[in-house]
C-alpha cells in the first residue's frame, strides 16, 4: 500500500514538472543594414541577430515590447524610435537577451531639390535638370512632368542614380528621391518645388506697319502688327521696344515721336517663338 502511494505521488510530481532551459553565457548582438549615412522614419531596415559560438539557433525578437518567437536571424522593420533586441534558443539552452537598441532615426522627411541650367530651351536644343537631396546619400531619382499647372504629374524618368536629366520639351517639372527595396525604392522624399521650363520653337514672326509710308511724321498714328505664320493660334504677344506699357496683342498702336526699333515674339503655354527681326521706325520732324 505504501509503495503504491509513493508511485502515485511520484507520477504526480513528474507530470507537473516545468522544464527550464539552461541559460548559456552567450549574448547576441543586433546589427542593422543600410547603405546610407542617415535613416529616416518610415524607411525599411533589416535587423540581424548575431550569435557567436555554435549554430542551429532558433531566434526570438522583442520589438517595441512585442515578442516575435520562432523568427529567423533577420527581421525587417519600419524605422521608428522604438527599441528592439533578440534571444536565441537551442534544445535545452537559451542565450541571454541582447542589449536593446534604438535606431538613429531622423524624424523630418527630406525634400528633393530641382535645379535647371536654364529655364528656356533654345530652338532645337535642350537644358539640364539636376535633382538632389541635401545631407544624405543612397538616393535614386525620378523626374516628373505636367503639361501645365492644371494637369497632374506624370513620371517620365525613374531610378536615375546621378539625378541628371537632359530634356528638350517644355513643361512644369519636379523630382523626388527614392531608396530601399530590391525591385525599386520603397521610401520617397518629399517632391521638389516645381520648375517651369519654356521652349523656344523655330518660328520667327514678322513685324509690319500701317501706314507703310516712306516718311512718318511726328504725331502720326502708326499701327504695328506681329505676324506669326505656320504656328497656329492662341498666341499672346510680347513686344521689345523703348516704349513703355507695350500690349500683349498682335497689334501695337503708337504715336510717332522719335526714332525707335520694334521686335516681337509669341508665347503659348510654355512655348516662345524666336524674336522677329527689328523694324526701324524713322520719324521726320
Amino acid at each position: 500500500m505504501e509503495n503504491a502511494l509513493l508511485c502515485m505521488l511520484g507520477f504526480f510530481f513528474l507530470s507537473n514538472l516545468i522544464y527550464v532551459n539552461a541559460q548559456v553565457s552567450i549574448k547576441p548582438t543586433v546589427t542593422w543594414r543600410h547603405n546610407w549615412s542617415e535613416i529616416f522614419r518610415g524607411e525599411t531596415v533589416t535587423l540581424t541577430c548575431e550569435i557567436r559560438g555554435g549554430a542551429e539557433w532558433t531566434y526570438e525578437w522583442r520589438i517595441n515590447g512585442k515578442d516575435y518567437p520562432e523568427s529567423s536571424e533577420s527581421k525587417t522593420i519600419t524605422a521608428d524610435s522604438g527599441r528592439f533586441g533578440c534571444i536565441g534558443t537551442r534544445n535545452d539552452e537559451s542565450t541571454q537577451w541582447s542589449d536593446f537598441y534604438s535606431l538613429p532615426v531622423s524624424t523630418n522627411k527630406p525634400a528633393a531639390k530641382l535645379t535647371a541650367s536654364d529655364t528656356i530651351i533654345p530652338a532645337g536644343g535642350s537644358v539640364t535638370l539636376t535633382c538632389s537631396v541635401s545631407g544624405s546619400d543612397g538616393w535614386k531619382f525620378d523626374l516628373l512632368r505636367r503639361q501645365s499647372v492644371h494637369h497632374k504629374d506624370q513620371t517620365i524618368r525613374t531610378n536615375e542614380p546621378d539625378g541628371v536629366f537632359i530634356i528638350s520639351v517644355e513643361g512644369v517639372y519636379s523630382c523626388r528621391g527614392g531608396r530601399g527595396g530590391r525591385g525599386g525604392p520603397v521610401f520617397y522624399t518629399e517632391t521638389s518645388i516645381k520648375v517651369i521650363i519654356n521652349e523656344t520653337v523655330s518660328i520667327k514672326p514678322t513685324v509690319t506697319r500701317k501706314p507703310d509710308w516712306s516718311e512718318i511724321f511726328r504725331g502720326e498714328t502708326v499701327t504695328l502688327r506681329c505676324e506669326i505664320r505656320g504656328g497656329g493660334t492662341w498666341w499672346t504677344y510680347e513686344w521689345r521696344t523703348n516704349y513703355r506699357n507695350s500690349p500683349k496683342s498682335s497689334e501695337y498702336k503708337i504715336i510717332a515721336a522719335d526714332r525707335d526699333t520694334f521686335s516681337c515674339r509669341g508665347r503659348r503655354n510654355y512655348q516662345f517663338t524666336q524674336w522677329s527681326d527689328d523694324l526701324s521706325l524713322t520719324v521726320c520732324k
